[in-house]
């Protein structure tokens, strides 16, 4: 049956009018959802991925906290190696220590004033180039003790390897003590021993602390 003008103008603008809906329909409902979709997908990755980050860090921190007592008393030794204030009158009473059980008399030590280690300027001011604060100090020691020199190496050997300050010798001598005149190690003799004592002060605080310590101890 032959459809008259009319019916196919009204068939041609019904798909005219379906095809305008769907489009219409794409680009107003289905194509912002699809976009929706795509950012809730790279948000959730970005968020597995951030949670895979922070899981990392909270795994360390426990490893970290079950390790606390570990790590204090390891803190705890290298601060008895390398303190941060001058530490002269624990370092006077281990040098005792140790003389004492070698079998050595320790006459006398004297302490110098501190020095910067790495060639700044003592007394420069924080934020410069020459600021001493963080910086390795060293503090010149001489020590003069008496005993025969057997007794002498057994006591140098104490100073460099027990601790637990560490120290570092750079001179030693050795003279004969009082009236004798022999050579013989089991003779006594007078060893002057020349060190270095290491500091490394946190604060500009700590290194005027510092300063007035060792020069108090050498006054003494």
């Amino acid at each position: 049956m032959a459809r008259s003008a009319a019916e196919r103008n009204w068939i041609a603008g019904g798909a005219v009018g379906s095809i305008a809906l769907a489009a219409l329909a794409w680009f107003v409902v289905i194509s912002p959802q699809m976009g929706t979709t795509s950012d809730l997908k790279n948000q959730t990755a970005d968020a597995q991925s951030a949670n895979m980050i922070l899981q990392a860090k909270t795994n360390k921190l426990k490893a970290d906290n079950a390790n606390i007592d570990s790590l204090a008393a390891e803190l705890k030794i290298a601060r008895q190696a390398l303190p941060t204030d001058s530490g002269l009158p624990e370092l006077t009473v281990q040098l005792s220590r140790q003389a004492a059980a070698t079998g050595v008399s320790v006459v006398s030590i004297t302490a110098g004033q501190p020095s910067v280690a790495t060639g700044a300027a003592v007394g420069a001011k924080p934020g410069t180039s020459g600021a001493t604060a963080g910086k390795l100090f060293s503090i010149g020691i001489t020590l003069v003790c008496e005993a025969p020199a057997v007794r002498q190496q057994q006591f140098l050997t104490a100073i460099q390897t027990i601790g637990p300050r560490r120290v570092l010798i750079s001179a030693v001598t050795f003279t004969p003590s009082g009236k004798s005149t022999t050579s013989s190690i089991s003779a006594s003799s007078t060893m002057t021993v020349t060190m270095q004592a290491f500091v490394s002060p946190q604060s500009d605080a700590a290194v005027a602390a510092l300063q007035a310590q060792a020069a108090a101890a050498g006054a003494k």
